[in-house]
Parts: C-alpha cells; sequence; structure tokens
C-alpha cells in the first residue's frame, strides 16, 4: 500500500522491530506433500528471502483423507499447538475426498438418481469437513497473524489417477462433483485470508508436461514441485487484509485518515492492507443495489477484515430544503423530515443488515463513522437559529440511532469529532468545506487506533 505524508503519525506509535525469530512452518495434508519436495523448497526460499532459520514440520501423511486430517485437527494437541506457534501453515484439501463414492459410481453402485447418490453425499461431506477444518484454524490461530495457503486443482489428477480406467462420461460425470467442490472452497479460503493457489496456474496446460510428474504419473517431480513452491514464494510472506470502505465522500474527498489508519494496521499486525473504496456520496438505497449487483464488491465484503463506513445526510436534503421554505407539511412544517429520516433508517438498516449478511453475521473489523453537527454552520450558514436547532435535532437523533444500532451489532462507532466536538463546531484547522483537513484526518485516525483490531 502506498504510504503518505501522515505515515509517521502511524510509525512513530508503535515499538521499535525486533530481531527476526525463526520461522515455524507446518505442512499438513497428503502426497501431494508427501511425495513431492515442495516443502523443502519452500522452506529454503523462506531462508533465502528473510534470512531467518525455519523450522519445517511436516505433519502430511500419503494417502490421508480430509476426514483424517479433520480429526487430527479436533485432537491432536501437538499438532494445534505447532499451528498455533506457526508462522506459516501450508495444507491441501486432499482430491481424495471423492475416491470412495467415485469407486462405487464405476462399478455402479453408488445408487439413487442416475446412479450418483454416493458422489452427491461425497460432496456435502467434503464441504461440511472444509468448513469444520478452516473453522478450526481459525480458533487455534486466533490472536495471531498467521500466513495460511491452501490449493484448488486442474483436471490432471483425474488423468493421472484414473488415465484410462474410465469412459469420457464417467470422467465428466467425476469431475462435476469435483469442480463444484473446489467452486465452493475457493471463495470461502479468500473470504477466511488464505492464499489459494491454482495448481497449475492458467499459463500451464492441463494437463501439464509429463516432466511435472514422477514415473506413476500423478504425485509431483521436483520440477513439478518447484512451479507450486515458486508460486507460494511470490505470494510474499505478509497475509493481506482488505480494508472496506464505503459510504460518503467523508472518506474519499481529499480525506487522508482511511491511507494513514490502513498504513498503521500494516505496522501493528505485520499485514499488507489492500484498500477498496467504494465511498462517493451513494445513498443506501443505490449502495443496496450495488451490493446486490456487482460481484466485485460482495466479494470485498465478505473478505474485509477491516471496514470502515458512514451514512448518508443527502438522503434528506430534499426534505430539508422543503422545510426551509415552509413545504414540509404538518402543523410544525416537520412531516416530510418525519418521514424522510424514517425512511433513511430503514434504507440504512438493510444496508448494514445486508453486509453482515454477506459476511455470515461476523461484524469483526467493522467501525462506524458518525458525523456530529457541524456541517450545519457550513451547508445552512444564513438560516434563522430556530431552522438550525430543528435541522441539528433531527439529525443528531438519526446519529443517536446510528449509533445504538451499530452497538446492538457489535460494531464500534467513531464519532467526527469525538468528544465536545461531537455537538459543538470544531476547531477551523480541523475542517476545510464539509472535508478534512490534516489535523482532522490526524484527530480520526488517533480514535481509531484505540479500537483493538482484532488479528
Amino acid at each position: 500500500m502506498k504510504k503518505n505524508a501522515f505515515y509517521l503519525l502511524a510509525t512513530l506509535l508503535l515499538a521499535s522491530c525486533k530481531a527476526r525469530a525463526p520461522w515455524d512452518v507446518v505442512i499438513m495434508g497428503d502426497s501431494f506433500f508427501g511425495r513431492s519436495v515442495i516443502a523443502d523448497q519452500y522452506a529454503d526460499f523462506i531462508a533465502e528471502d528473510l534470512g531467518v532459520e525455519v523450522n519445517l514440520h511436516k505433519k502430511a501423511v500419503n494417502g490421508q483423507e480430509p476426514e483424517k486430517l479433520l480429526a487430527n485437527l479436533r485432537s491432536d494437541e501437538e499438532l494445534r499447538q505447532l499451528i498455533r506457534d506457526a508462522e506459516a501453515v501450508v495444507f491441501d484439501f486432499s482430491p481424495g475426498w471423492s475416491n470412495s463414492a467415485e469407486l462405487k459410481y464405476l462399478v455402479g453402485t453408488c445408487k439413487g438418481d442416475e446412479d450418483q447418490d454416493c458422489l452427491r453425499e461425497a460432496l456435502e461431506t467434503a464441504k461440511a469437513d472444509w468448513t469444520e477444518m478452516t473453522d478450526l484454524l481459525a480458533e487455534v490461530t486466533a490472536g495471531k497473524v498467521v500466513l495460511i495457503h491452501t490449493f484448488t486443482f486442474g483436471d490432471w489428477p483425474y488423468d493421472g489417477y484414473y488415465k484410462d480406467k474410465v469412459t469420457p462420461e464417467q470422467r465428466t460425470v467425476m469431475l462435476g462433483y469435483f469442480h463444484e467442490f473446489q467452486t465452493f472452497q475457493e471463495p470461502d479460503a479468500l473470504a477466511r485470508g488464505m492464499i489459494v493457489h491454482h495448481i497449475f496456474p492458467p499459463e500451464i496446460s492441463d494437463p501439464p508436461p509429463a516432466e511435472y510428474f514422477l514415473a506413476d504419473g500423478f504425485h509431483l517431480s521436483e520440477e513439478g514441485s518447484l512451479v507450486v513452491s515458486t508460486l507460494m514464494r511470490n505470494a510474499g510472506y505478509k497475509t493481506t487484509w482488505t480494508y472496506l470502505i464505503w459510504g460518503t465522500a467523508l472518506q474519499s474527498l481529499g480525506a487522508n485518515f482511511p491511507e494513514v489508519y490502513a498504513a498503521y494496521t500494516e505496522e501493528e499486525m505485520g499485514v499488507e492492507i489492500e484498500i477498496v473504496n467504494y465511498a462517493g456520496g451513494s445513498k443506501e438505497s443505490s449502495f443496496l443495489k450495488t451490493l446486490e449487483s456487482k460481484q466485485d464488491l460482495i466479494d470485498a465484503v465478505r473478505r474485509a477484515k477491516l471496514m470502515t463506513f458512514d451514512w448518508n445526510p443527502s438522503s434528506v436534503d430534499s426534505a430539508e430544503r422543503k422545510f426551509l421554505n415552509g413545504e414540509c407539511g404538518g402543523t410544525d412544517n416537520q412531516d416530510c423530515l418525519r418521514e424522510d429520516y424514517a425512511q433513511a433508517q430503514k434504507d440504512w438498516l438493510a444496508a448494514l443488515n445486508r453486509v453482515i449478511e454477506i459476511r455470515g453475521g461476523d461484524t469483526t473489523g467493522m467501525r462506524q463513522i458518525v458525523m456530529g453537527n457541524w456541517p450545519y454552520m457550513i451547508h445552512y450558514p444564513n438560516i434563522a437559529e430556530e431552522q438550525r436547532s430543528v435541522l441539528v435535532a433531527h439529525f443528531m437523533e438519526m446519529a443517536s440511532f446510528l449509533m445504538a444500532e451499530a452497538g446492538a451489532r457489535g460494531i464500534e462507532t467513531v464519532q467526527v469529532f469525538p468528544g465536545k466536538y461531537f455537538d459543538n463546531p470544531p476547531p477551523d484547522d480541523w475542517i476545510h468545506g464539509v472535508g478534512l483537513t490534516e489535523e482532522g484526518d490526524k484527530v480520526i485516525v488517533e480514535a481509531l487506533m484505540e479500537i483493538e483490531i482484532s488479528k
């Protein structure tokens, strides 16, 4: 991530760098590792690139199916402690998850519709095993940043394993379930912050060159292993966190606090930050439509480790103009304000709840930005104080609603600006129009830094 002038703000608050300790690397899975030299090559790359000693823990077992690895993750305390202490964990979810079902299918004992019931059951079991396995990894590594590599595969395992033992029709059926699992696996792994490598990458043909395999045509040779270990090397040695920003131009119009906060997080957590910025002034109803139609945004919501967002006050601009012109309706000329704020609350909750739903209910890392009443001094400099008081009262009621709803969902709120400046004019050098100055950015970053970042 590009650093800016405020980078010093973050770095000055951190302790001095420690000498590099050895890296512990845990390798889990099946013969993808057990019959290859991927693990040793990767360990050599780490030692060369980082200048550290590498403790390589090879826990891959030839022929180990996912259910056995899952059982070990549940109950093998030695393995769990190795993972807990590791800087990197590398594992594959063995393509062998479907072996037993495929053999039944090939001999006509799979049962059910088109003799595929056992394949369907194996697929659902694999999804459940993957979910529990990755949940356990998250549990064991909680509170620590760990680099986690996992893999998807091309169709080549079916060429090496079955060779000419199946018909093209049988191969197509079995690959359909294989592909369906990987379609489930990859986005879930990415959403969990894992690095996913496709073996082999698109520029390599499928099936890959024969020299990538041992004599059995299935397990990787030294040359094939080097392709895999190089992919891991090229991914770098820091976990990448997505920082998603959505809401108003407060977070994008000349504001630097998102970049400063990202820089602070990089240093504090030892990660790299990818900023995805969807802030720009869209109303919540428009954002919700974008959220339902733009897959890139959905993916960013799902994988974001950090998120800042704010409500758009322009949702009630029209009602405020009607009020100022005496056209709002009702005995107190405030009906349109009440109606538009009520709709704004519904739209806001719909957008926020949809974001949380996409994240599977997880609100970790989400921070709400709520503006105080200072914009009313800027937007409406010449209105009567009685009118300003009415507008501010509705606005501050909305602010209280936003903070209460966020808090009920476990989301912390940063006020712009904190303390007495939330409902009083801030110092002139904090704002420029409705945007923030460098000093204003600094105040927000300091408030964000007070919120603990969960690993």
